[in-house]
């Protein structure tokens, strides 16, 4: 009889087995080992502006820039600090961001900041006032010597200068006059108020120049009445002193205080072409002794034994013309103006006469090169008066 043999259990697992069993599962990895943690985020360790000292005017502006850095010494980005300044009196800052622009306005040191996380830079910002201004050396009053009839006025001019002779303008003046009630004095308008002689002082930077007025005790009047011929208008003074313009072929009268002595001046206004004086400078005067009544002066184109004249230009030749007066003369001007095609009469202001003038047309845009068309041996066609002749060009040059 067979008997069938009894599986055998874990149980009955043999003692070497078992010992087998742990040691193998004894030989996997080793979890045991230390932990290492990841490294800390970035924080802002420094901030710094740059440029760290900057110097400025009174009114200027400078752009700083904050710069940060974490505790690794690297640069972060992305970061908005807070702007502040020291003294607002001294200089403002506005934020532009990791910028700012800061405005220089009043002479001093300051500390400009950049906050952010906790963590502040700063820059110091110097503050320059502004220059000394150049010291008043002289000053000098004109014109020197004034008369005047009670109740009139006039102007008066002072002028400021440095050591070496150089214009110092736009500096306020102080007026005063003495003795008082003779003249008053304000903004450099002297006023006769009384008969007597009075000084007229400027006072500029603590420098004093003065002015002699006179107010005779009887003032005696003539009427002037004067007559310009030219077409040009004339700048009248008498004394010095302007008394108007007179327009072109006028005559106007004015009441002038009579004196033993009174000259009478005249200068030709003479027409502009941008920044450029057209003609040649034509003044004159006249001296009149102790002039009573009515007095009358004419101003025409003849000043002593010089004749002047004005050459009234028409272009009828199809291209634009640069003129010259006296080409080639002594008292050659080229006066770089231009005629346009079709010009009608053109006034190109007064020029000296001489018995060989000549008026010149070139090529506008030529620079006084090239082919031109000329008058000339017209001298003795000058009248005496205005001093007009027409010049007409029919044909290109």
């Amino acid at each position: 009889m067979r008997t069938t043999p009894r599986p055998r259990t874990a149980r009955s697992l043999s003692a070497p087995l078992a010992t087998l069993l742990v040691l193998l599962a004894g030989c996997g990895p080793d979890n045991t080992g230390p932990v290492v943690p990841p490294p800390p985020p970035p924080q802002v360790q420094s901030v710094t502006i740059l440029p760290s000292n900057p110097t400025l005017s009174v009114g200027d502006r400078v752009t700083l820039t904050a710069e940060f850095r974490d505790q690794n010494g690297a640069t972060m980005s992305g970061l908005v600090p807070t702007w502040t300044s020291g003294s607002t009196s001294i200089a403002t800052v506005t934020s532009n961001g990791s910028s700012a622009t800061v405005t220089a306005l009043s002479a001093g040191s300051v500390s400009i900041l950049a906050s952010v996380n906790g963590v502040t830079g700063s820059a110091t910002l110097s503050v320059a006032g502004p220059a000394s201004p150049t010291p008043v050396a002289t000053v000098r009053c004109t014109p020197p010597v004034v008369t005047l009839a009670v109740g009139a006025s006039a102007s008066l001019q002072a002028t400021a200068y440095d050591a070496t002779g150089n214009v110092l303008p736009g500096r306020p003046t102080t007026w005063s006059a003495s003795p008082a009630g003779v003249v008053t004095i304000g903004n450099g308008t002297v006023t006769a108020f009384a008969p007597g002689s009075a000084t007229v002082t400027a006072t500029i930077d603590g420098r004093s120049g003065s002015c002699a007025v006179t107010v005779p005790t009887q003032q005696q009047q003539f009427t002037l009445a004067i007559t310009n011929q030219l077409i040009a208008t004339v700048q009248v003074s008498v004394q010095g002193q302007s008394i108007g313009t007179l327009p072109a072929q006028s005559t106007r009268q004015a009441t002038i205080a009579s004196a033993p002595g009174v000259e009478v001046t005249f200068e030709v206004v003479e027409p502009r072409l941008g920044n450029r004086v057209l003609g040649d400078r034509m003044s004159g005067r006249w001296s009149l002794v102790a002039p009573t009544g009515t007095v009358t002066l004419t101003i025409d184109n003849r000043i002593g034994d010089q004749w002047y004249f004005a050459p009234v230009v028409t272009n009828l030749s199809g291209t634009s013309l640069l003129m010259a007066v006296n080409f080639g003369l002594q008292s050659e001007n080229r006066c770089q103006c231009t005629v346009p095609v079709g010009g009608q009469r053109v006034f190109l202001g007064y020029y000296r006469l001489w018995s060989n003038s000549v008026v010149h047309a070139f090529a506008n845009g030529s620079d006084y090169t090239g082919p031109y068309r000329y008058f000339y041996s017209f001298a003795n066609q000058i009248p005496r008066g205005s001093g007009v002749l027409d010049f007409t060009f029919p044909i290109f040059p």
